[in-house]
């Protein structure tokens, strides 16, 4: 997988800055921000930034996830059960 992601121009340091986002989301993140969220103006700030970040990780999800499924149906696995397994990957993750 490693190969196919590098081929695809600048996203592994995507996906490196998404990961060292994420790190920082869940072990520092509440520490700084709870101050912040006590005013409404540094609030909306926070606010924007989460929702940039959503945006981001779902964009770099779905592109790794075209990938992933190129190569799973150049495999000559099925597109169906693929996207059907993917599903319920997601759907555990959200229920943890």
């Amino acid at each position: 997988m490693t190969g196919h992601l590098k081929a695809v121009d600048g996203l592994e340091g995507r996906l490196t800055a998404a990961k060292g986002r994420r790190n920082h989301l869940a072990h520092d993140f509440c520490f700084e921000a709870a101050p912040l969220l006590l005013a409404p103006e540094p609030a909306l700030q926070v606010i924007a930034e989460l929702d940039a970040d959503e945006t981001t990780f779902l964009d770099l999800a779905d592109e790794v996830a075209a990938i992933s499924r190129a190569i799973l149906e150049e495999a000559g696995i099925d597109r169906a059960l693929t996207d059907a397994v993917g599903a319920a990957l997601i759907e555990q993750a959200k229920a943890q």
